[in-house]
């Protein structure tokens, strides 16, 4: 696995993007779940990197993941879990998307860990979101 996060800014597209804006909607953004790196999302990238105390230039990389993801595991829900449930369903066919951090969400989590060879643990951490984030369409 690439050890680098992935670099989103104005134009980037894809599932990473959803990802992406779902973590900003739980970090009290508001803006559309649309894939699209566009002006809404790149101010909500700002305003987050303000709120965060680094350099607020819109672009999101090894500074800006670390303070946007959060760390989900069995009994999360919410934006973050939507958008870990997501990815993982895009790379193991037929994960339900419901926002509930369950035992489908548990098992697909540890089988994507193993096949990536990370430590697995069923959780999803910064290495778990840096491999979804990086085996993702538009990562």
């Amino acid at each position: 696995m690439n050890g680098d996060w992935p670099l989103l800014k104005s134009g980037s597209v894809g599932a990473i993007v959803v990802a992406l804006q779902r973590l900003l909607i739980d970090h009290d953004a508001t803006l559309d779940v649309d894939g699209t790196f566009g002006p809404e999302t790149e101010a909500a990238v700002k305003a987050h990197q303000t709120a965060k105390g680094i350099a607020s230039d819109g672009i999101v990389g090894k500074e800006t993941w670390p303070v946007t993801i959060v760390q989900i595991a069995s009994g999360s829900t919410g934006e973050p879990v939507t958008a870990a449930q997501e990815l993982l369903s895009y790379l193991s066919d037929g994960l339900a998307v419901d926002g509930i951090f369950g035992p489908e969400t548990e098992t697909a989590t540890r089988a994507f860990q193993e096949g990536v060879g990370i430590a697995v643990d069923g959780i999803i951490g910064p290495d778990t979101w840096k491999a979804l984030l990086a085996s993702s369409p538009g990562g």
